[in-house]
C-alpha cells in the first residue's frame, strides 16, 4: 500500500507528461484494435469454408437462363437444382449453394431472392440488427424470411405475402414471418453476383455488401425448407461449391466443370486455386499493417522508456531514502511498475471510450470493429510491453549506483 501511495504522488508531480503517455498509449490501443479487426474481417469470411476450400472440386458461379420460364426451369440442363446436379453427375461428393426462383411480393418492388442451402445457413451468418438468422429446415416451422433494411416499412415480426413460381396452385402464394433484418452494410453470399468477373478468384466471389440506399429490397429464404414443404420452383443461381472424394481424378473434374456450362455454370475456379489466392488475399493485409505494427512497438517502447526513465531520474533521492529506510532497488522499481499500471489502466479506460464511439458510427465512418480473444490478447500484449519497460528501466538506472553517491551528488 505504501509503494502504492508513494507512486500515485509521483504521477501527480508531472501531470502533463504523463497525460500525454495516456493520451498516446490509448492511439496506441485503438489503432491495434481497428489493425486486428481488419485482418479479422477478411479472415471471418474465409473461416466458414475453410475445410471446404481443402476439399478437393471447384467454385462455380450460376447465371440465370436466358428465357426465365416454367419449362426451362424444371429442364435440369436449363436451370439445374442441387438434387438434380448429383444425378447427373453422380460423383459429386457435395454441394453448398445459393439457390433462386422467381418471386414477387408486389408489381412495385425492386426485390432481389436469395434461397440458402441448410449447410450455407449453418456456415455463415451475417449481421443482423435486429431478429435472428434463418432457421435450418428442420427447426423451421414456417416459410421464414431475413430482410434487408428497407423503406417499405416491413420489421422484424411481420407477415407478408410473397407470389412464387410453383408446381401446386396452393404454393402460388404464401404466407411469409420476417424474422430478421440485416445490419447495414453487411455481407451477404451470393448477392450481386454480376459483378464476379471483375473480382479476384478468391473468398471475396462468395460476398456482395447490402446497402438500404440501393433502393433493392434483399429477402432471404431457407432453400431446403422450400423444398420440403411447397412445391416452389428453384435452382442453383449465384455460387456453388462442389466437392468430390478426395482421389477423384483432376481431369473428369475440369471435364464437369466445362460440361455445367450448359447448366450456366459460366465462371469456375478449382478450390485450390481460389485457397491459394484468399490466403494471399489475408495475408496481403497483414503485410500492409506490420509497418504500422512495428511502428507502433516502437511508439510504445519510447513512452515507456520515456516516461519511466524521467520518473526515475526525478526520484533518484527519494528512492535513496527508501533504500536507507530498508526497501531494495527491486522494491523500488515496483514504484515505477505501479505507476506504468495505473497509466496502462487509465489508456484502456480512455481507449475503451474510443472504441464505442468507433463501434457506434463504424457504417458512417467506414471502418468496421471486430472485438474477439484476438484484439483482447494485442492489447493486453501492448500494455504487458508497455510495463515490462517501466520496469527495465528504473532497475538498470538504479543498479548502476548506490544511496551514498545519489545523496552525496
Amino acid at each position: 500500500m505504501t509503494l502504492l501511495k508513494y507512486a500515485i504522488k509521483n504521477l501527480k508531480k508531472e501531470p502533463i507528461v504523463n497525460a500525454l503517455t495516456v493520451l498516446q498509449l490509448s492511439a496506441v490501443i485503438v489503432i491495434a484494435v481497428i489493425m486486428v479487426s481488419s485482418l479479422l474481417i477478411r479472415y471471418r469470411y474465409y473461416s466458414p469454408f475453410r475445410d471446404v476450400f481443402c476439399s478437393n472440386g471447384f467454385y462455380c458461379e450460376f447465371s440465370p437462363p436466358a428465357n426465365y420460364d416454367e419449362e426451362k426451369l424444371q429442364n435440369p440442363f436449363k436451370y439445374i437444382a442441387d438434387d438434380e446436379l448429383k444425378e447427373h453427375f453422380p460423383d459429386i461428393e457435395n454441394v453448398i449453394s445459393c439457390n433462386g426462383g422467381p418471386c414477387w411480393l408486389d408489381d412495385e418492388t425492386k426485390l432481389t431472392a436469395i434461397y440458402y442451402d441448410d449447410e450455407m445457413l449453418s456456415r455463415y451468418s451475417p449481421e443482423t440488427a435486429n431478429g435472428r438468422w434463418l432457421n435450418t429446415s428442420d427447426r423451421a416451422d414456417c416459410i421464414e424470411c431475413v430482410i434487408s433494411k428497407n423503406s417499405l416499412g416491413l420489421k422484424v415480426g411481420d407477415r407478408v405475402k410473397m407470389s412464387f413460381f410453383s408446381l401446386d396452385e396452393k404454393d402460388k402464394e404464401k404466407d411469409v414471418l420476417i424474422v430478421g433484418e440485416l445490419a447495414e452494410g453487411t455481407r451477404l453470399i451470393g448477392y450481386r453476383a454480376e459483378d464476379t468477373e471483375k473480382r479476384n478468384a478468391d473468398i471475396t466471389l462468395l460476398y456482395g455488401d447490402v446497402y438500404s440506399g440501393d433502393g433493392e429490397l434483399v429477402m432471404l429464404f431457407s432453400s431446403e425448407y422450400l423444398a420440403e414443404d411447397t412445391t416452389v420452383l428453384q435452382g442453383i443461381l449465384g455460387p456453388a461449391l462442389i466437392t468430390f472424394p478426395g482421389d477423384y481424378p483432376d481431369e473428369k473434374i475440369d471435364k464437369i466443370r466445362q460440361q455445367l456450362t450448359d447448366c450456366n455454370g459460366n465462371i469456375s475456379y478449382p478450390l485450390s486455386v481460389m485457397r491459394g489466392n484468399s490466403m494471399d488475399y489475408i495475408n496481403e493485409q497483414t503485410k500492409k499493417l506490420l509497418p504500422i505494427i512495428v511502428v507502433l512497438l516502437i511508439m510504445t517502447a519510447v513512452s515507456g522508456i520515456s516516461g519511466s526513465a524521467l520518473s526515475t531520474r526525478r526520484e533518484m533521492k527519494g528512492f535513496a531514502v527508501l533504500y536507507i529506510t530498508g526497501l531494495r532497488w527491486r522494491q523500488c522499481a515496483l514504484i515505477s511498475l505501479l505507476q506504468a499500471l495505473i497509466t496502462a489502466i487509465c489508456a484502456v479506460v480512455l481507449s475503451g471510450i474510443c472504441i464505442f464511439i468507433l463501434g457506434t458510427a463504424q457504417a458512417e465512418l467506414g471502418i468496421k470493429l471486430i472485438l474477439q480473444w484476438q484484439s483482447i490478447l494485442c492489447v493486453c500484449t501492448i500494455i504487458a510491453f508497455f510495463m515490462l519497460i517501466s520496469l527495465i528501466m528504473p532497475l538498470l538506472m538504479l543498479s548502476k549506483t548506490t544511496p551514498k553517491q545519489i545523496l552525496t551528488k
